[in-house]
């Protein structure tokens, strides 16, 4: 009798110990993989989640690259328009200002127109014509006290003189620079055989710096020239 509980006892622990708890077991493919797949759901999407916030964040980061690049690159490209409006507008206010000063300098060109007031005879060689009327004395370069032309800054001048000699006369002249001859010679030639007094007229073009002197001299001795609106000395600023 004893034996026999023992024996119930020892097959009844053998069997709870080899018999496994259907809670903890799977039955199936099915239940095996629903019990292993759950965490690893989780943790694929919570990786997917993580990818998906740094890819976000990749994005928000490039276009926030990408804006303050464009506002740099516009700020750089005003910064460089506006030096270069700047510099033109500068440009432009030096080229009206040299234009102005030009202007002005040119209403400061000098010019003259003077004519001999009484008969010339009997001049010895390299006398000075002196001019004494003055028609025109723009800049005030001409001395009627001497008939010379006196310059006020260096330039190219161009001018003219006439002269009309008496028939059967003489009256050679030329213009001279501080003195030099410069030019070609007035011819002033009264041909004895004509009806007329003979008029003369020759030009000059001279270079000249500040203060240089310009006039009409005699070539010869013993000339004769008639005066009034006959013979003339003249001359501008190119």
């Amino acid at each position: 009798m004893c034996f026999l509980m023992v024996t119930t006892v020892f097959t009844c622990t053998l069997y709870l110990l080899l018999t496994p708890v259907q809670g903890n077991t799977c039955t199936g493919d099915s239940d095996c993989e629903d019990i292993v797949t759950m965490p690893l759901l989780d943790n694929m999407r919570a990786t997917l989640k993580a990818d998906l916030d740094v890819r976000n964040m990749n994005d928000h980061l490039k276009t926030y690259i990408a804006s303050e690049i464009k506002k740099g690159f516009e700020n750089a490209m005003n910064d460089v328009m506006k030096q270069i409006v700047n510099k033109g507008i500068e440009e432009i206010n030096a080229t009206i200002a040299a234009a102005i000063q030009e202007s002005l300098a040119d209403d400061d060109k000098a010019a003259f127109l003077a004519r001999l007031e009484n008969n010339l005879s009997s001049l010895s060689k390299h006398s000075t014509l002196i001019f004494q009327t003055v028609l025109t004395n723009i800049g005030d370069g001409y001395n009627p006290s001497n008939g010379m032309f006196t310059s006020k800054r260096k330039g190219v001048y161009f001018f003219s003189w006439t002269t009309l000699t008496k028939i059967g006369n003489m009256f050679p002249t030329e213009i001279v620079l501080n003195g030099n001859q410069v030019g070609v010679k007035n011819h002033g030639y009264g041909n004895r055989h004509s009806d007329h007094n003979q008029p003369s007229t020759q030009n000059a073009v001279v270079a000249m710096r500040n203060g240089d002197r310009v006039w009409i001299r005699a070539s010869i001795n013993n000339g004769y020239c008639f005066a009034d609106q006959w013979t003339s000395f003249s001359g501008f600023e190119i």
